[in-house]
């Protein structure tokens, strides 16, 4: 008699601990906040961080790319940049520059 009653109740309080993790909904809203934390944010940084990279080459600039290729920029519009290797001029796409190695020098003023 006693057995059946403290089966029972046993099995009523483990019903009744429900956590914050026993819901699925909860379980997947808290993986995509994490989600966005750690995967969205930063993307969105670097991003912005190369756009405003390539809207601020100059002519005389150093500089990397994908392929590995090392040039001073020569002249660069919208979507393109001439490269000059030494003499030799190449026009890349602007997305391919991945890194300024080095900025021209200024007049003088800092």
């Amino acid at each position: 008699m006693f057995e059946g009653l403290i089966l029972t109740l046993l099995a009523e309080e483990q019903k009744s601990q429900g956590g914050l993790f026993q819901n699925p909904l909860t379980l997947f809203l808290m993986i995509g906040v994490v989600w966005v934390f750690l995967v969205i944010l930063p993307g969105r940084k670097e991003k912005k961080r190369k756009a405003e990279m390539l809207d601020n080459l100059k002519k005389g600039d150093k500089v990397l790319t994908q392929a590995g290729i090392i040039g001073k920029v020569h002249s660069s519009d919208a979507e393109k940049v001439v490269l000059d290797f030494g003499g030799t001029k190449i026009p890349v796409l602007k997305s391919t520059v991945i890194q300024v190695l080095g900025k021209k020098e200024g007049n003088g003023n800092s």
